[in-house]
């Protein structure tokens, strides 16, 4: 009833007994057909009952999609957040929106990276120019950090226009325009050439945290069964694999040939085998070519890889020459995280999967701390249950499993997600806290930072015994670790407040009334707000540097920072 646009079917027939709404009773879902009341809520006692006409299913999403947001409204609250999620941006659906509101929302939403859709800016434009630069500032002004999203070797659509010799070619000869993606012929070194060129103007001419090197591969997912989409077949590829298997690659897509894929197996591997070392080799030059970039003039620059997952649908290798274990063993020698994108031919296998990818990775690489998960919300393209999109408790699962087992959490996209989902997310997300009452205060333990949401909105409070900074009307950012938390009462002049830290808070404490010192590990640059703008800032006891704002961006890596007011 509250969300009418969403319809919800159940994949099984149940039988299931009406039952009469007592007075007072809110009906939250009625069965489309006979109009009866499914989920119904009315207060009892000093609380409230949330009636529903059918169990709870095992998968806890399949009957009552939105029974979170229906504990929620009986009087329930989620008092644990983690705001680290990262979401993908593609500006071409909000550039009318003002950035500074959307900024605000992203915060509340508890997305800590945006990665921006950089074919939009890589070509001179003032207009996309000047939005892309407020955009920027919006983000990093409600800790965010912003990151170039590349689509390599789609580069953008102007490149395509302007250099229509440059454009890859498909199995049939046309030139490589699939799906969404204009995709560039990056073996030819004029074209790879005026590409880096390019990247380096754009990373030059904006304060980007960090480059998404994403899905660096070729076409298609429907593998050589569709030939007018497969690539490479550019002219380089085809004389460089001629001259190294004496095999021109065209001959695997003509029928008569004796080398037509399927009917030549072992011919047909070598070509296989030759796109994944080719994609390798390829993620090789844009990852030095970035490490050059951090080294000459971006020192704090971050670097991740999104990839399709392979080990669940081995059908990607053959299809878009992804290989995930290729490109774990480049984890060994250049510093990156590796964002696995787990292909839609797998998402029948529930929000639990990600635990099982987890397990296979780490038995994969030693890096497991590099990897990140993406999660793509969006409609299906086979019929799923019991929302055509991913929502509810099934979307909350997502995020939960996700968390518990990777580092970094992606969400294709930020534009994607339902209005109801956003409050909940950073919840999902949130460590496996444990809380107890003790004495007059409560006793927390979590394995990560996360923030605990108290609803004393104007209380101060003291974290094992001591006064404690970092404070948000109510909200209270802690340390990975066991810790007491009880409220404080107000000592005179309110002191200042670390309100918002994006990167991974290890400790803080006050100095005196007037001076807050804080340490955080990230491997990303890091964004410190506070109440009010301090007068000093310190890094890891060196020059004091004056201040103008109430954010700042601060260094990647372990530091101590010192806040004077």
């Amino acid at each position: 009833m509250a969300y009418p646009a969403v319809e919800i079917t159940w994949e099984k027939t149940e039988r299931v007994a009406p039952f009469q709404t007592p007075a007072g009773a809110v009906v939250l879902n009625r069965e489309a057909v006979s109009d009866s009341p499914m989920v119904c809520l009315f207060p009892h006692g000093r609380g409230n009952c949330l009636l529903l006409a059918a169990e709870l299913d095992p998968e806890g999403y399949a009957r009552f999609p939105y029974f979170p947001q229906e504990l929620q409204r009986a009087g329930i609250d989620f008092p644990f957040r983690s705001e680290t999620l990262s979401a993908f941006f593609d500006s071409a659906y909000r550039i009318k929106q003002d950035p500074y509101v959307l900024a605000e929302s992203w915060r509340k939403t508890g997305i800590q990276e945006l990665h921006v859709g950089a074919w939009d800016f890589f070509d001179p434009d003032s207009t996309y120019e000047e939005y892309l630069r407020k955009l920027i500032d919006a983000c990093h002004r409600n800790g965010i950090l912003v990151y170039s999203w590349l689509e390599l070797p789609h580069v953008s659509t102007d490149f395509w226009n302007e250099h229509a010799g440059w454009r890859e070619k498909t199995a049939t000869g046309r030139d490589a325009h699939v799906d969404w993606r204009f995709v560039m012929n990056l073996d030819d070194p004029q074209c790879y050439k005026a590409v880096i060129e390019g990247l380096e103007q754009l990373l030059r001419s904006f304060d980007w945290d960090g480059v998404n090197l994403s899905e660096l591969y070729f076409e298609s997912a429907a593998g050589p069964d569709n030939p007018d989409s497969f690539t490479p077949l550019n002219s380089f590829v085809r004389a460089a694999f001629k001259q190294q298997t004496g095999i021109d690659p065209a001959e695997y897509f003509r029928k008569g040939s004796p080398r037509y894929w399927k009917k030549n197996a072992s011919d047909w591997k070598k070509f296989v085998d030759y796109r994944v070392n080719k994609e390798r080799d390829m993620h090789e030059r844009f990852l030095n070519l970035l490490g050059g970039f951090r080294s000459s003039f971006r020192p704090d620059l971050d670097i991740a890889v999104t990839y399709v997952d392979n080990i669940y649908d081995p059908s990607m290798r053959e299809a878009v020459g992804a290989d995930v274990d290729v490109i774990f063993k480049l984890l060994d020698r250049y510093d990156f995280t590796l964002i696995l994108e787990d292909p839609g031919t797998v998402w029948h296998l529930g929000p639990r999967r990600y635990a099982e990818l987890a397990e296979t990775y780490s038995k994969m690489t030693p890096h497991a701390p590099q990897l990140g998960i993406d999660i793509n919300i969006v409609e299906r393209d086979i019929r799923a249950y019991p929302t055509e999109k991913q929502t509810g408790a099934e979307f909350l699962e997502l995020f939960y499993n996700a968390g518990r087992h990777f580092q970094t959490v992606m969400v294709y996209a930020e534009q994607s997600i339902f209005e109801q989902d956003l409050g909940l997310v950073a919840c999902a997300l949130a460590p496996a806290a444990h809380a107890g009452i003790a004495g007059r205060g409560i006793r927390l333990n979590a394995s990560r930072p996360f923030v605990y949401r108290s609803g004393l909105t104007q209380a101060d409070f003291e974290v094992d015994g001591r006064s404690w900074p970092c404070v948000n009307s109510g909200d209270v950012s802690l340390p990975a670790g066991a810790h007491l938390l009880s409220a404080a009462g107000a000592e005179g002049t309110p002191r200042p407040h670390l309100i918002k830290l994006n990167g991974g808070l290890e400790s803080a404490r006050y100095i005196g009334n007037r001076t807050i010192e804080f340490a955080y590990n990230s491997r990303r640059r890091v964004i410190s707000i506070f109440d009010r703008a301090p007068k000093t800032i310190q890094i890891d006891g060196g020059a004091a540097v004056a201040t103008q704002n109430a954010w700042s961006m601060l260094p990647r890596g372990a530091h101590k920072i010192t806040a004077s007011f």
